[in-house]
């Protein structure tokens, strides 16, 4: 499914590319992604209507599982947004074909720009893990929304901009296409879920299921396609194996990509030297295998050891943020 995108969000895209010039449009994207709470009365028609559409929820939402979610991130937080930089983010970059966007839209490359790209990221976390995030004045929607129609954005661009067109590779498929998305959702919580459970943080079945419950809405609501969607956790892992399997392979991006992360992490986030990333041939594929094979750095320098599993968090990093409150990533 590398040859499908997001057939409504780039409807939407390709109307509204019509129907104005280049500043026009930026200016009006511009005004969506960078306000907190979209300003519906001031969107397009086409726009709003597509909001109202997009932020339905799929039908078998479980908000006792995304409450459960949330209370997993609310305990493990710091955890997670670790493992999110020291596995998942990796496991994007060592997927050759997904990984040439990323380049190309100049942002994971220039380090000026990286901070700001991790703390959306992180930021994003936190909002769809957020209590309430999927209710109706939730902060999970809009964010998801966000993103959907910046993907639309970059995917528009990149076909039928003569800029950014005649750099793209056809052989990498679709730009942000429905196997890259299904593989980002899996790596932000099944690849979180395995690191977790090697590293001696214990979540039952029932607490595993409702945190890949929480990222199967997420993928629902980016536009994935359900037939991508895994069943359960055992589903995910099976699927992650088969997306590292098919996908993972060493690129000049992908290696540019996770050293360029590795700088960022090294320089401003020093602590994380006390995140301690071992892998076996499971996780090895995810976390390892996007340095070592997609970056081709030393696993010595990252901290890496082959010998154990999992990913370790260690020292005096506090395990549990106040209640209800909002986790402060440190970045």
């Amino acid at each position: 499914m590398r040859d499908q995108g997001d057939a409504e969000a780039d409807a939407l895209m390709e109307r509204i590319f019509q129907s104005g010039t280049l500043d026009a449009v930026s200016q009006t994207l511009r005004k969506l992604v960078e306000n907190d709470d979209i300003p519906v009365t001031e969107m397009r028609p086409e726009i709003r209507e597509y909001l109202q559409d997009a932020g339905r929820l799929p039908p078998w939402v479980d908000h006792d599982k995304l409450n459960q979610a949330s209370a997993i991130f609310d305990i493990h937080g710091l955890q997670i947004v670790m493992m999110l930089l020291g596995a998942s983010l990796p496991t994007l970059y060592a997927a050759r074909k997904g990984a040439q966007v990323l380049v190309m839209t100049d942002r994971m490359v220039n380090y000026t720009l990286l901070q700001r790209r991790i703390v959306e990221t992180a930021q994003f976390v936190m909002d769809v893990t957020d209590f309430g995030a999927f209710q109706p004045d939730g902060s999970g929607i809009v964010a998801v929304q966000k993103v959907r129609l910046i993907h639309a954005t970059i995917r528009h661009l990149i076909r039928f901009d003569p800029k950014w067109k005649d750099q793209w590779d056809n052989e990498w498929g679709i730009p942000i296409n429905q196997v890259d998305l299904a593989g980002t959702m899996l790596s932000f919580s099944t690849t979180v879920l395995q690191c977790m459970e090697r590293s001696s943080i214990i979540l039952t079945a029932q607490e595993k299921e409702a945190y890949l419950h929480l990222w199967k809405v997420i993928g629902y609501l980016l536009g994935i396609e359900e037939a991508l969607m895994p069943r359960d956790y055992a589903d995910s892992v099976d699927l992650m194996d088969t997306t590292l399997k098919l996908n993972h392979e060493a690129s000049a991006a992908g290696q540019l990509l996770t050293k360029v992360l590795v700088k960022f992490l090294d320089d401003r986030i020093p602590f994380l030297h006390l995140v301690h990333h071992r892998c076996d041939a499971t996780l090895g594929g995810a976390s390892c295998g996007g340095y070592s094979g997609a970056a081709e750095i030393p696993l010595d320098d990252l901290g890496v050891s082959t010998s154990a599993r999992g990913v370790a968090v260690r020292g005096h990093i506090p395990a549990r943020t106040p209640a209800g409150g909002a986790f402060q990533p440190p970045l």
